[in-house]
């Protein structure tokens, strides 16, 4: 379901983001996502096979250098900034134990070997009411994006996924 549900999510997002222009992306990317969940939604109830299907979002939309943010679930994004050499996660899991970080519970390197790491709080298709995380980011000329699922970030940690970039400059 979840391969349905993906590709139901980006036909959503590029149809709703393509109809016109929109003086506010924020806002337009906090909608095209809205419009996909119900179009996920409406799919697993018109397939009672793929009921419970979910995915997790993540887009970045570049304008005028400026750079629109938005997701939700576990998928991330990172910002390399190429001349100094730095990796920042730009996104903040929607989980369980980001959760438990966030209130102090457990550490960062703790949430990494949580047996609920992989527990995800929000995503498309699993509820009508949805509240996608959005915001803005102004990379550098040769500022690198990384937008990878959990299947990259289980794998590499950041510092990991930081070396790759370094090695390749």
């Amino acid at each position: 379901g979840g391969k349905v549900a993906s590709s139901i999510a980006v036909r959503c997002i590029v149809e709703y983001l393509s109809r016109e222009p929109y003086a506010d992306i924020r806002e337009a990317l906090r909608a095209a996502l809205e419009f996909a969940n119900i179009q996920i939604i409406c799919h697993a109830n018109e397939n009672p096979e793929l009921r419970g299907m979910g995915t997790t979002a993540c887009i970045v939309l570049i304008k005028d250098n400026v750079a629109y943010i938005a997701h939700i679930g576990d998928s991330r994004i990172y910002l390399y900034l190429y001349k100094e050499r730095e990796l920042h996660r730009i996104t903040k899991d929607h989980s369980f134990v980001q959760a438990l970080v966030d209130a102090g519970e457990i550490t960062a390197d703790e949430a990494e070997t949580h047996p609920d790491k992989n527990r995800i709080l929000k995503a498309l298709g699993i509820r009508t009411d949805i509240t996608p995380t959005v915001g803005v980011v102004y990379p550098k000329k040769d500022d690198i994006f990384l937008i990878c699922s959990d299947g990259l970030s289980d794998m590499l940690s950041d510092y990991e996924i930081k070396n790759i970039f370094d090695a390749k400059r």
